[in-house]
């Protein structure tokens, strides 16, 4: 099974790629041993025993490049992951497969080795998941299919057509309170790394000068809307939609990062219900809007652009999910200055809910 799945992902990694200047594909495996991390005292329960899991990949790095963000991250690698896993509890949890293509950027690059960390986002699937009479004892995943982000960090010994490594990584699995229960898995691993390149390795021009580009600190100011449906407790019942507007100016402190700032107002139809459980006060629903403002980090890849902010609520009737909040960002800025928006939205490592959303940039700083 595993080994058609490799076939089928190379294929459609080839053509989806064709035209991308000169590419050097290279196909691995990565054996993997972690576990399961309790964010919250109620899933304790759900540690029963250590991950195994294996990745295998297929993944590709330009020859030559004349895009700036390739040229800062020394030809960065593209790539497509299957992931294949057991949960921390068999019983209660199952399996895991999680597809996710990803970028692997190079921070150190010497001739025979290199240091590099990886950002992946892709869907995973569950084999078991939260039923009311048969595993009610699952409260961490309520649905088969889940949004999945994987983060690692490796080292790497390079040869002509092996090359070998080892690392470390952060794979997450949730739905964003799409479905009920959504605590969401987060799963630590080490792992071996053992990889083909199709084509030798030429060393000496993987270390060629890059071509050289102008940078400049300038602003970028945009906003965007966005959309949102969530569940609340109990599982199964009634979805609730969430509408929001995020105005944001970035500024390019490096030729990779930008800081940001930004400020939200959010509309959450699930608030009034779980304030007037609580409170047994039944409020006009809009005096539940809640003001924020955001400051974060953004990493830049030409124009897609990846951020982490964190939020704090200037005003928000309901209290029960703290005054921070955060958003784990990925926005593909188009040459017409439009916007696409993919988000998700937490307090701290509670997901609140995903955003898809559009936006405009008003000012656009030179980033080239």
């Amino acid at each position: 099974m595993s080994g058609r799945w490799l076939l089928s992902l190379f294929a459609v990694f080839c053509f989806a790629h064709a035209h991308a200047g000169e590419p050097a594909y290279e196909v691995g495996v990565r054996p993997m041993y972690g576990f399961l991390i309790a964010h919250r005292p109620s899933m304790v329960h759900l540690v029963n025993e250590h991950v195994t899991a294996t990745e295998l990949f297929i993944q590709k790095r330009l020859s030559r490049s004349d895009k700036a963000w390739h040229s800062y991250f020394n030809r960065p690698d593209h790539g497509i992951a299957l992931w294949l896993g057991s949960l921390g509890n068999d019983g209660l949890l199952g399996k895991g497969i999680g597809i996710a293509h990803y970028t692997n950027m190079h921070f150190i690059q010497r001739k025979k080795f290199e240091w590099n960390f990886r950002l992946g986002m892709g869907l995973g699937y569950m084999t078991k998941t939260f039923e009311r009479m048969d595993n009610n004892k699952n409260n961490a995943i309520g649905s088969h299919l889940n949004g999945m982000m994987t983060l690692q960090t490796q080292v790497l010994w390079k040869g002509k057509h092996f090359s070998y490594g080892s690392g470390i990584a952060l794979t997450h699995y949730s739905n964003g309170s799409y479905t009920m229960p959504n605590l969401g898995l987060n799963i630590p691993t080490f792992f071996l790394s053992a990889q083909y390149r199709l084509k030798p390795r030429d060393f000496e021009k993987e270390l060629e000068s890059l071509t050289e580009h102008s940078f400049q600190k300038d602003w970028q100011i945009a906003a965007t809307w966005f959309g949102a449906v969530r569940e609340i407790n109990p599982p199964a019942g009634k979805k609730y939609f969430v509408t929001g507007f995020e105005s944001f100016a970035t500024r390019h402190f490096s030729k990779k990062s930008s800081w940001l700032a930004g400020l939200d107002v959010i509309y959450n139809s699930a608030l009034p219900v779980l304030y007037e459980r609580l409170e047994q006060t039944n409020l006009n629903h809009f005096s539940f809007t809640q003001l924020g403002l955001n400051a974060g980090w953004q990493l830049n890849m030409d124009e897609l652009k990846f951020s982490v902010q964190m939020g704090a609520y200037l005003i928000s009737r309901y209290k029960e999910d703290g005054p921070l909040y955060h958003r784990i960002c990925l926005r593909y800025f188009f040459p017409n200055n439009l916007i696409a928006h993919f988000a998700l939205k937490t307090h701290f490592a509670k997901a609140d809910y995903l955003e898809f959303g559009v936006g405009y940039r008003f000012v656009k700083g030179v980033n080239k």
